[in-house]
């Protein structure tokens, strides 16, 4: 049976974002067109690290929802995380999204990152192909959210969905 990529909020519930302790209202839900980025050329067995993932910053009242998959073969893409996401948990490990995942949709959910207005995103793009990679194409896909921040009282019986900043299955610091 095939699995959508569904929106786990809609108009009218409230997110609670865990890592603000703060409250926002889903005033409209809209889907977002598919975005392929291609980060350029990776030499033999090299990474690019921290590139930036502009095109998802969304406007001031804004989040997105995304799933972040690599399109590239012999490539291995690792969200950044922010270190206060992790929270102590496995400083020493470190998680790649790789075309294996894309391949599985079972697994697609490590892919899946919130971004709020206020926050940056990077990516890190290694070759596990040791010959080197003309592209390293990522392909993103999701939803835009407009929120308007309100208070515990004002929640009432309003479904409520927690989030992070970005899950912690999708990488680790060290």
């Amino acid at each position: 049976m095939a699995q959508y990529f569904v929106s786990p909020v809609g108009e009218g519930d409230v997110i609670y974002h865990v890592d603000y302790d703060k409250f926002f209202l889903v005033e409209a839900v809209e889907p977002l067109g598919l975005l392929e980025k291609d980060f350029g050329a990776i030499s033999a067995g090299s990474k690019l690290e921290k590139q930036e993932f502009s095109e998802l910053y969304p406007p001031r009242g804004f989040a997105i929802f995304v799933r972040i998959l690599p399109v590239t073969a012999n490539l291995a893409v690792y969200i950044r995380v922010f270190r206060e996401t992790m929270r102590g948990a496995l400083k020493n490990a470190t998680f790649y999204l790789t075309s294996w995942v894309t391949d599985n949709v079972e697994y697609h959910s490590l892919g899946e990152v919130w971004v709020f207005w206020d926050q940056k995103f990077y990516l890190d793009l290694e070759d596990l192909s040791g010959a080197g990679l003309s592209e390293s194409k990522v392909r993103a896909v999701g939803y835009l959210y407009r929120l308007r921040e309100i208070s515990e009282e004002e929640v009432g019986d309003r479904r409520v969905v927690r989030v992070r900043v970005q899950p912690i299955a999708t990488g680790a610091t060290t």
